[in-house]
């Protein structure tokens, strides 16, 4: 081999190791990143219920409103009793968004209507016939406003709460592709260390998931401690 061709091997050699040790350094920061965001984004999570005497405004409510508990499967879950086309007003003050839940059990016929009040603009926001509708998912932005309810006929809300879910699941579904795609990448080109990374994120995030259906599954079987926690983050379902 010339010298001139042995000069241009030894700077091209360099010069793809260089490249390819940034691309393992910035992509090795992205996973961090992610992670540090997933891991704050789920930290965050959280579920504030709704009870009258605590949270309404007693000054702009009318007909007949009251705070009780009502027993669903395994939990004790609060209750508003709305009778005499009763009104409520909530106050709330939203740093994200979070959605409005709540279950509705109609005493005959009724109606219901949410309404948001923000800088003196009333907007609708659902129109409930309890009948056709025993579920109720309101998205709700941030900032400060009042969440109004309109009732007419009887009806019961369990447990009404504002929850801030996980809401960056397209970032982990995309980090999630992404990760397969380098696994598999790094497999076929042989690199070891990059492939064995990967992979362990893959199977602590298939482990997650895997877990987390089983706490759904067998929830009514769970300590009485990790119910309250989870039902804290908003992550249990309806028992009933």
């Amino acid at each position: 081999m010339t010298t001139a061709a042995q000069d241009s091997v030894g700077f091209v050699a360099p010069a793809r190791a260089g490249r390819s040790s940034r691309r393992f350094f910035f992509g090795n920061l992205a996973l961090i990143f992610v992670c540090v965001i997933g891991v704050a984004d789920w930290l965050s999570a959280e579920t504030q219920r709704l009870y009258v005497d605590d949270h309404s405004d007693a000054s702009k409510q009318s007909g007949s409103v009251w705070q009780n508990f009502a027993i669903r499967g395994s939990r004790v879950v609060p209750q508003i009793i709305l009778r005499d086309d009763a009104h409520l007003v909530f106050p709330v003050d939203l740093r994200v968004p979070h959605r409005l839940l709540c279950d509705v059990k109609p005493k005959g016929k009724a109606t219901l209507e949410f309404f948001s009040v923000r800088n003196g603009n009333r907007e609708l926001l659902i129109v409930v016939d309890p009948k056709k509708t025993k579920k109720i998912s309101i998205a709700l932005p941030h900032g400060r406003s009042e969440l109004e309810l309109v009732h007419h006929g009887a009806l019961e809300l369990l447990d009404l709460r504002l929850v801030r879910p996980v809401f960056l699941w397209p970032i982990y579904v995309a980090a999630g592709l992404a990760l397969a795609f380098t696994a598999r990448s790094a497999i076929m080109a042989r690199k070891r260390h990059v492939a064995e990374w990967a992979t362990l994120v893959i199977v602590v995030l298939l482990s997650v998931g895997a877990t987390e259906a089983l706490l759904g599954k067998f929830r009514l079987q769970l300590p009485g401690v990790i119910v309250a926690a989870r039902a804290e983050l908003g992550l249990i379902g309806n028992d009933a």
